[in-house]
């Protein structure tokens, strides 16, 4: 009788802290409010001679990226700026924005 009340009182010691863990209902936006607060940006500097990578580079750096472009987040100036682009150049663009992307993915995880 006491090893059958001694397994009770551990099975009922065991479940308390998973129910006390499952009590606490988390927001996706506060646990990624949280996460900003500890995250670091990493700029990516490309060693090309490339102009048009840098010429990329240089719009990424000022705010206009692909992922804006097609959310359709873009200001006027930024819709003209990206209009203005040549095939090449737009594909230089969203090449070093899937570079910069990539790598923020991977760092923003850990």
């Amino acid at each position: 009788m006491k090893k059958k009340i001694m397994c009770l009182l551990l099975a009922v010691l065991m479940v308390l802290p998973m129910l006390a863990g499952c009590s606490k209902e988390g927001n996706i936006d506060e646990i990624n409010k949280e996460a900003e607060r500890y995250t670091t940006t990493l700029n990516v500097w490309l060693i090309t001679e490339s102009k048009l990578v840098a010429d990329a580079s240089a719009v990424i750096l000022s705010g206009i990226t692909p992922k804006k472009e097609k959310l359709n987040l873009l200001t006027d100036a930024e819709k003209a700026t990206v209009a203005a682009m040549t095939e090449d150049q737009k594909a230089a663009w969203y090449q070093v924005w899937e570079v910069t992307d990539s790598i923020n993915k991977l760092t923003k995880a850990n």
